[in-house]
């Protein structure tokens, strides 16, 4: 940002979508949930076939947003989604995406995301897919929980850790980003959202973390974090992002070590706001 109300890219485009520029640090409007509203401004009569996408990628992204709520209900009223549907949808959706990669899965894809308006059908394909999702997650998840290193640091965070790379399915689903979510809900079904519960997963040149709700006492922000580590090890390569209490980093392989030790020391670093 160059000022309180604009942004560098400003300078190249016309237009700018960004709920920075109305509340700094608020990542709860998701990308679908933008997409859509800006779809219905460009092509009006587009409305009524897409208005339940901002619930389903609220649920994706598990938004916290009050317009997610908003978006609920008009999923439920209007297409007769019920939250359980939505979590399903997204779920399967992850699940066809790792598959499909960069095709556009056009016919399965619109039928899963209820854009043939076909409900019936739509529900069929969902739930002949689901089962398998929930089979391949568990399984994963079963086989991975036994590696993962979990201490609570002196500053009462619990801090989880994982070498997905060694200790996960190989070119299968979940993806290692996504197990690495499934470990990190694991925890916090066990210990309760609100308890400050940090997990890192990383493989030879990656780390995925995750954070619970009960970190926001601490004032962690990954968004934050990065740009300290990019300062502190300038040789490593570090990029990266994402939300602040959910992203991905990406480093020189030959500098792991480094970066997960400076990592792990800006998070002992943490107290209590």
């Amino acid at each position: 940002f160059v000022s309180e109300n604009r942004a560098l890219v400003d300078e190249y485009v016309d237009v700018h979508v960004n709920p920075h520029l109305v509340k700094r640090g608020y990542y709860e409007l998701t990308a679908g949930m933008l997409a859509t509203e800006l779809a219905r401004f460009i092509y009006p009569p587009v409305e009524e076939k897409i208005k339940h996408l901002p619930a389903i990628a609220g649920t994706g992204d598990r938004s916290n947003a009050p317009e997610f709520e908003q978006y609920k209900r008009i999923a439920k009223q209007m297409k007769g989604l019920t939250e359980e549907d939505l979590k399903k949808i997204a779920e399967v959706v992850d699940h066809e995406a790792y598959f499909w990669k960069f095709m556009d899965g056009k016919g399965i894809i619109e039928e899963l995301l209820l854009l043939s308006g076909n409900l019936k059908r739509h529900r069929l394909l969902v739930d002949s897919i689901y089962p398998e999702v929930e089979e391949k997650q568990e399984k994963a998840l079963r086989a991975s929980l036994p590696h993962v290193k979990s201490v609570v640091l002196p500053n009462g965070i619990r801090f989880n850790t994982i070498d997905i790379e060694l200790f996960a399915p190989k070119f299968s689903y979940p993806s290692p980003g996504k197990l690495g979510g499934l470990i990190h809900d694991h925890f916090k079904e066990k210990y309760g959202e609100n308890s400050p519960i940090l997990t890192l997963a990383y493989g030879p040149d990656f780390a995925v973390i995750r954070a619970s709700d009960g970190m926001g006492e601490y004032n962690f922000d990954l968004n934050m974090i990065i740009p300290k580590l990019q300062e502190l090890l300038p040789a490593a390569g570090i990029e990266g992002g994402g939300h602040s209490f959910a992203g991905s980093i990406k480093f020189f392989e030959g500098m792991r070590k480094e970066v997960l030790e400076e990592f792990a020391k800006q998070v002992v670093k943490l107290r209590k706001a």
